[in-house]
């Protein structure tokens, strides 16, 4: 504030200009006090416009690094879903293939018990046209299918081994009484 007669610098409220010495009235100081205040009130008024403003710009700051975050973000979380989609397929195809190599597995094993079966039984018979009966009758006993125990081709070997080992023993006792 400057002194109203000779414009020196009033540094401290006084009643006289310490230049001058000529005396300052009250209100004046009133009226600068006054100044003073609505420049402060200015102050704080643009303060806090300036923080409000800082916040908006943070807010939509935020605002666009969310949805570039979501933007970024979602073509990842789409792949790993995809690759956890493939991996399940995967998964379902190769059961798929497991079980169906499974079958062709199980009915390979059966082709090959009943070639097998086959064998012996013409062994069997062989052995019965060169009169050994001993031997067919003990070749007879092997002849069992082992790959099922409750399917209709076990039961067909069962019947086909019973009717052999009857037709030996009926050959056998035929020889005996000779």
């Amino acid at each position: 504030m400057n002194c109203p007669n000779c414009g020196g610098n009033l540094a401290e409220k006084g009643k006289f200009c310490p230049h001058c010495g000529t005396a300052i009235p009250a209100d004046l100081y009133i009226k600068i006090d006054s100044r003073q205040e609505i420049i402060d009130h200015g102050r704080v008024a643009e303060a806090n416009y300036e923080t409000s403003r800082e916040k908006e710009t943070t807010k939509r700051k935020m605002g666009t690094l969310k949805i570039l975050l979501i933007i970024f973000l979602t073509p990842f979380i789409l792949f790993f879903l995809m690759g956890i989609v493939i991996r399940i397929e995967n998964f379902v195809h190769t059961q798929q293939y497991n079980k169906s190599t499974a079958i062709e597995i199980e009915q390979k094993q059966k082709e090959l018990e009943i070639e097998r079966l086959q064998k012996i039984e013409d062994e069997i018979l062989e052995d019965i046209r060169n009169g050994q009966y001993e031997q067919a009758l003990i070749k007879s006993q092997t002849l069992v299918y082992t790959i099922d125990n409750r399917s209709s081709i076990k039961e067909a070997w069962d019947k086909k081994r019973e009717d052999l080992i009857k037709t030996i023993n009926t050959l056998l006792e035929d020889r005996d009484k000779r």
